[in-house]
């Protein structure tokens, strides 16, 4: 009679204070000291042969178990009933297709996602008192102790060793339980499965040190970070300047504005990319023979027909279906020499001459001859002086070349 009022009490209530708690939490023998009126909480598989006498197993008989034990064993069936059933409930008045389709996407592999772990790994979240930045998923193992444990969020945080106060939680989120606590004082030595920690648990570590570096947000918030402010006086005063350079061309034509010099280059850099794509020089602008480039013609008239510039031999040859076979982005070898890398430019490149179209490859080792850059202008950014070059579409290869490691070896002869 008095487990049906319990439970009918539980269900009445409704108190999230009970269905938030997961299963797992209530897997777990506890033990209340009636002289301290403290509980500590040990996990069953791994409690010490030592306690066996004070935290007996479930299958030993019941009048060996502590008064309170036997109590709180049988509060957690009644809670764990009544927990299934309001999820049940709360889960049916869901009414809406595609929220449910959303959630049942979202949460179809959660029951699968440890499966393919070792039995003795464990996967950790870790958080920080002072800190929003959130550590997910950090492996540890089973028999590594908690002094790795506090090594790892030294690591991570900054929080030196004997100043963190762990807390050891169901989940990260913020109804996350805390079903054990370790202190600074805490030995070291002891292995992490002792705590019969869930897959994806989380570790928070509280920051006792009054002094912390990391109190206060210094570690992520940018806004106490003083930032170098110029007067305009001081700017105004400055050589080399966007503001000094207007002025010298205020002087030399009154009718020059920033404004105005803005739009006209961003027209010619435009009619630049359009020779480089099409070959064709658009309205308003010509190629200059001298120099390669495509400059702004003044003061003369045009009709509406774009002057197209014959192409030369080379770049039929080299046209855009020399480098059709070939991705940007995609990894290829080069040759002579089987030299791989990254794509990073597929075009025309005027300086070069010869017309037609190039490839710009990032190679992995110091072979090429430019960095990505010719004649001033830039078309990638290569990691180094050595470590770009230019190649004709033809020896140039696309496909899976992962980088070599230099370092490995297949011969059982060498160390």
């Amino acid at each position: 009679m008095r487990r049906c009022c319990l439970l009918h009490e539980l269900q009445k209530s409704n108190n999230p204070r009970f269905f938030r708690l997961p299963l797992f939490h209530f897997q777990a023998t506890v033990h209340c000291d009636q002289t301290t009126r403290n509980s500590t909480l040990l996990p069953t598989a791994f409690r010490s042969s030592r306690d066996q006498h004070r935290y007996p197993s479930p299958r030993q008989n019941r009048s060996l178990l502590p008064p309170s034990t036997y109590r709180y064993r049988l509060l957690n069936r009644l809670i764990i009933s009544a927990h299934q059933r309001t999820m049940t409930t709360k889960s049916s008045t869901i009414k809406n297709e595609d929220l449910l389709a959303l959630k049942s996407y979202i949460t179809a592999a959660d029951a699968t996602q440890y499966n393919s772990l070792a039995a003795t790994t464990l996967v950790l979240d870790l958080t920080h008192s002072n800190l929003h930045q959130r550590h997910a998923e950090i492996r540890f193992d089973k028999h590594d102790t908690v002094d790795c444990l506090r090594q790892k969020i030294h690591q991570k945080t900054g929080t030196a060793p004997h100043m963190q106060h762990l807390q050891l939680k169901t989940t990260a989120a913020p109804g996350g339980t805390i079903f054990y606590e370790i202190s600074p004082e805490t030995e070291g030595d002891r292995k992490l499965g002792y705590y019969n920690l869930p897959l994806g648990a989380n570790v928070h570590c509280v920051d006792i040190d009054p002094y912390s570096s990391s109190a206060g947000g210094a570690y992520e918030n940018t806004a106490l970070v003083e930032k170098y402010k110029m007067s305009d006086e001081e700017y105004d005063k400055r050589k080399g300047t966007l503001r000094d350079w207007g002025r010298q061309k205020k002087e030399e034509n009154p009718d020059f504005s920033l404004m105005k010099h803005a739009k006209e280059h961003a027209q010619l850099v435009e009619a630049r990319r359009f020779y480089k794509e099409s070959g064709s020089v658009k309205e308003g602008f010509e190629l200059d023979e001298s120099s390669g480039l495509i400059i702004r013609v003044e003061n003369e008239s045009f009709n509406d027909t774009q002057t197209v510039k014959p192409m030369s031999g080379a770049e039929i040859e080299y046209g855009p279906e020399s480098t059709q076979h070939l991705t940007l982005h995609d990894r290829c070898q080069v040759q002579p020499g089987s030299r791989r890398g990254e794509i990073a430019y597929i075009g025309t490149i005027d300086e070069l001459g010869g017309g037609g179209h190039w490839v710009g490859v990032i190679l992995d080792e110091p072979l090429g001859k430019t960095d990505g850059c010719v004649d001033s202008v830039r078309y990638f950014e290569a990691p180094g002086p050595n470590r770009g070059g230019f190649f004709r579409g033809k020896n140039v290869e696309g496909g899976d070349f992962p980088e070599i490691d230099i370092f490995a070896s297949d011969s059982e002869d060498e160390l």
